[in-house]
C-alpha cells in the first residue's frame, strides 16, 4: 500500500484553505454583529435622548406657565381692596343671624 505524497499534500493544503476561509469568514461575521449591535445600541440611546429632551422643554413650559399665573394672580391680589380687620367676631355673627331670623318670623 503505497500512498501518494502529492495528493495528501494537496488535500492538507485545501482542508487549511478551507479552514482559514471558513475562520475569516466567522471574524468577518461577528464584527458584522457587533457593528450591528452597536449600532442598535446607539438608534435606541438616540431615541431615549430624544424622549426626555421632549420631556425637559414640556416641563419647562409648564414651568413658566406657572410663573406667569402666579405673577398675575400677585397682580390680581394687590389690586382687591380688602379690610385687614374683622367686623365682630363669630359670636356677634350669629347673633346678628339670629336676629335677622326672629325679625322675618315676627312678619
Amino acid at each position: 500500500m503505497t500512498v501518494s505524497c502529492t495528493g495528501g499534500k494537496r488535500r492538507h493544503r485545501l482542508l487549511e484553505a478551507t479552514a482559514t476561509s471558513s475562520l475569516e469568514s466567522a471574524q468577518l461575521d461577528l464584527e458584522a454583529d457587533r457593528r450591528k449591535h452597536l449600532q442598535g445600541r446607539k438608534l435606541v440611546l438616540e431615541k431615549l435622548r430624544e424622549k426626555y429632551r421632549k420631556e425637559m422643554s414640556h416641563w419647562e413650559l409648564l414651568s413658566n406657565t406657572l410663573v406667569e399665573m402666579e405673577k398675575r394672580a400677585k397682580v390680581q391680589h394687590a389690586e382687591l381692596p380688602f379690610s385687614t380687620e374683622c367686623e365682630g367676631d363669630a359670636s356677634d355673627l350669629a347673633q346678628k343671624l339670629h336676629s335677622d331670623r326672629s325679625y322675618r318670623r315676627k312678619l
